[in-house]
């Protein structure tokens, strides 16, 4: 009876660990699979984007968020800008890879 007392407090140890280890995977990983990009806020401001396929980690919830991006088909302006700030350039993807379009300059 012990023994199997012994058993049972190991075995929900064991599961409760599983299911927080797999809330803060869940909470920390983003996935991004090929044709999309996930860009990543911190506080509402853009921080980066992640463009190629695979595990991307981000810190949780109230601090960072991921929204999805579709790459197949988009016109909007330079990721650079949604990052960075920059207004220099106008990017257009369709069926050529990011071709220049405009100056907000006018250079």
């Amino acid at each position: 009876m012990v023994d199997a007392l012994i058993v049972q407090r190991w075995l929900r140890a064991v599961v409760g660990t599983l299911a927080i280890a797999a809330m803060a995977f869940y909470a920390l990983a983003i996935v991004v699979r090929e044709g999309e990009a996930v860009m990543v806020t911190r506080f509402g401001r853009p921080l980066r984007i992640a463009e190629t396929p695979g595990l991307h980690w981000k810190l949780p919830w109230p601090i960072d968020q991921a929204s999805l991006l579709d790459m197949r088909r988009r016109s909007l302006e330079s990721l650079d800008k949604l990052v960075n700030g920059n207004t220099s350039l106008l990017l257009r993807t369709d069926s050529e890879p990011f071709s220049l379009l405009q100056s907000k300059d006018g250079k």
